[in-house]
């Protein structure tokens, strides 16, 4: 090979050496191979390349790590936010029966500070959503049924409180189990609800349900 052929094989492999790093693959570096120009861009290219996959890997562990944190903090949020609803409903039902001054006043202090505590979890869901919009589905099998009869009785006392009626409107189709992920479709329609119950200011709040078989 002559030394014109020599520096284009050189020239060429340093070139796929670059096209590598600018796609973030670390599999390919150049040898270097003695001194002069081409070999101290060899070089270069060899600390860079250490440099950047350093930097890669630390910036994939902690978008892990922060994923991590968002999804637990979804998780614990959704899991207070419905415990909660309940018993500030039944709080506030208590509020209306016959209490002394010395009772209605701790119980309005509990109310008081049920709502800072919802507010809160209200804003790690936020967060939470904000920070992992890439979070997977959990996909399982469930009754449908069941998650509307934990829903309907979680939020029935935040509707009696107002003196609405909760009517439910269910299809026979939602007798069936259904394929998806019951903690989104809860959050879901459990924000929707409570939001129907806060704005509505008399009459009732229908919560109309069908279920779709889709292939």
């Amino acid at each position: 090979m002559t030394d014109g052929e020599s520096e284009r094989a050189r020239l060429e492999e340093l070139t796929q050496a670059i096209v590598s790093l600018a796609h973030l693959d670390f599999s390919v570096r150049p040898e270097v191979r003695g001194s002069g120009p081409m070999e101290a861009v060899a070089a270069g290219l060899c600390a860079l390349a250490e440099e950047l996959e350093a930097n890669v890997v630390a910036r994939r562990a902690a978008e892990a790590a922060n994923e991590s944190k968002a999804r637990f903090l979804a998780a614990v949020s959704h899991e207070l936010q419905t415990p909660l609803t309940t018993i500030l409903g039944s709080v506030e039902l208590l509020d209306q029966t016959p209490l002394t001054s010395h009772q209605r006043r701790q119980l309005r202090d509990l109310a008081q500070a049920g709502r800072q505590l919802s507010h809160l979890i209200g804003n790690l869901l936020d967060f939470a959503e904000l920070s992992d919009d890439r979070r997977p589905l959990t996909v399982r099998s469930f009754l449908l049924d069941d998650l509307l009869d934990n829903l309907i009785a979680t939020h029935r006392p935040l509707a009696a409180r107002k003196l609405l009626r909760l009517v439910e409107d269910r299809g026979a189709s939602t007798r069936m189990r259904v394929h998806g992920d019951p903690r989104r479709l809860e959050q879901l329609l459990s924000n929707l609800l409570t939001n129907a119950v806060r704005y509505t200011l008399v009459g009732e709040v229908t919560l109309w349900t069908r279920a779709k078989v889709v292939s």
